[in-house]
Parts: C-alpha cells; sequence; structure tokens
C-alpha cells in the first residue's frame, strides 16, 4: 500500500535537469513566518508515550532499526490522508488541525517565488501539479473525510517547500525506500541550528512524528538541494555533516551484518531490515 505519496529516494529525473544553483536569494520572507506565532495548547494536542521504554513507542518498527536509539516518542495524527500536513502543523503549531494553514504557507512560497520552483522542478507542468496538490479539492473521494490520493504529501517536492516555509531542517524516515534529508532553500541559518529539525517518519499509507533526540545521527542531503539552494543558506549543511556521517556509517554496518546473516544459513529470502 502506498503512503502520503511515493516513498521515493531523490534521483536525477525527479526534478530538473543538471544545472547549477540559480536559486535566488529572495529575503525568505515566508521562511520561519510560522516560527513567530504565539504558541496556544490547543485541543488535538497528542500526549507522546514513556521516552524510555523502546518497546512502548508505537510505530518504531517502521522506522531503520539502527535509529531506534535516537528516537524519544512517536506522535499519531488522524489517518485522514492529509497526515504528512498533519505532522508539519503539529510540530510547528502544538496542533494537527491547522494543517490547512501549512498548505495555504506552502502554496504562498511557490507563487511568490514561481521562477525559482521552475527551475527546481523542471517546468510548468510539475510546479501546477505540486500547487494543485496542495488547494482544496474540486471533487470527494468515495469517503468525504479522506483526501484523494493526488493531495497527498509527496517526497522529495514537498520537501524543500517545507523546510523553506519554517526556517528548519525537514528530515524524511523510513524504511520504504529512502531517507532524506531537505534544508531551507533560502536563508543563512541561525548559529546553533541543531535542534530546529522536523522528522516525518513515512510508515505504509500513513505518516506519523517523530521526535528525535539532540544531537541524533540524520539521512544524507537529498541531491536537488545542493543544485538548487541560494548562495546564502549553503551553509545549513555544514552543521550537520558529522551527523550526517554517524548515520551513513550505521547504515552501513546494519546492511554488512545482515549480509553476514544470510551467509551463514538465515533465509535469504527474508529482506535485509534497516
Amino acid at each position: 500500500m502506498q503512503g502520503d505519496g511515493e516513498f521515493e529516494s531523490c534521483d536525477d529525473g525527479a526534478v530538473g535537469g543538471n544545472m547549477t544553483s540559480n536559486f535566488v536569494t529572495h529575503g525568505c520572507s515566508s521562511q520561519g513566518a510560522f516560527n513567530d506565532d504565539v504558541k496556544i495548547e490547543k485541543k488535538r494536542v497528542r500526549k507522546p508515550v514513556a521516552k524510555t521504554d523502546l518497546f512502548t513507542i508505537p510505530q518504531i518498527n517502521y522506522m531503520p532499526d539502527f535509529m531506534h536509539p535516537y528516537i524519544e516518542h512517536i506522535v499519531d495524527v488522524k489517518r485522514d490522508s492529509n497526515c504528512g500536513y498533519r505532522v508539519i502543523a503539529l510540530d510547528d503549531k502544538n496542533d494537527e488541525d491547522d494543517y490547512e494553514l501549512i498548505k495555504e504557507s506552502m502554496v504562498n512560497e511557490l507563487n511568490l517565488y514561481k521562477s525559482s520552483y521552475l527551475e527546481l522542478y523542471g517546468g510548468e507542468d510539475r510546479l501546477a501539479y505540486i500547487i494543485n496538490a496542495l488547494l482544496p479539492s474540486k471533487r470527494r473521494s468515495r469517503r468525504h473525510s479522506v483526501a484523494l490520493i493526488e493531495k497527498w504529501l509527496t517526497f522529495p517536492d514537498m520537501g524543500h517547500i517545507v523546510a523553506t516555509i519554517l526556517g528548519k531542517v525537514v528530515v524524511k524516515l523510513t524504511k520504504q525506500g529512502a531517507s532524506e534529508t531537505f534544508f531551507p532553500l533560502c536563508g543563512i541559518p541561525p548559529s546553533n541550528p541543531s535542534s530546529l529539525i522536523v522528522c516525518i517518519g513515512a510508515i505504509p499509507g500513513h505518516y506519523v512524528y517523530v521526535k528525535l533526540k539532540d544531537d541524533c545521527p540524520i539521512p544524507p542531503t537529498c541531491i536537488q538541494w545542493k543544485r538548487y539552494c541560494s548562495p546564502d543558506a549553503i551553509g545549513w549543511e555544514s552543521f550537520f555533516v558529522a551527523r550526517q556521517a554517524k548515520f551513513d556509517k550505521l547504515m552501513k554496518e546494519i546492511i554488512v551484518d545482515n549480509k553476514k546473516k544470510i551467509r551463514v544459513g538465515s533465509n535469504s529470502d527474508v529482506p535485509i531490515e534497516l
């Protein structure tokens, strides 16, 4: 079953061609806009489970095994196919029901800086598709409470937008496909952005909010960011190089370990668990 979009890795064909970055520095008027809002406790705030017992954390087995010690808790959101946007709203607004505000801000970002995103997405067709995905549907699915599949949050396309409007690092963590990190496309990073991370857990047919521990490993950077980020944003990645190297090291170690188990007689039909 597919999740809230294609859980695919960033490859050269995902967006525009192999071009040098021309993502202009546009002042990032929308960047961090939500961070300045007054945080208000609202009714749909979910309570996390205990942080000390990994066995009580729901959905943790859908995350890479080597990342389990670095997960504080996982918070579920409503399964209505807006769950990806709900996770973002829960992190930024402390209320998953504010997901429409997240989508509105994403549309504003795309419209304000259209020429930059045209380069990133490789033309009008893909940009129009993404904008349409963020707008209210003109028709309903069979179940009125469920968003149509073309309205779901998708990676890598929307990871760039979310990171930019929030002024935060967005991590997609999953066993279904590649885990990736998205940095803001523009804007100078703060002096210490290490805690500015939103982790979205991709599980079959759903997204969840993953709260990571401080200084935890994070996945490699999505390829397109390096091509299309503005010069003032290039410094974001430098703060996380060591943490990304640790993620890569742990992933390689577990792959090697699983291959050794296969060679000594374990079931070769069982897929390798990360």
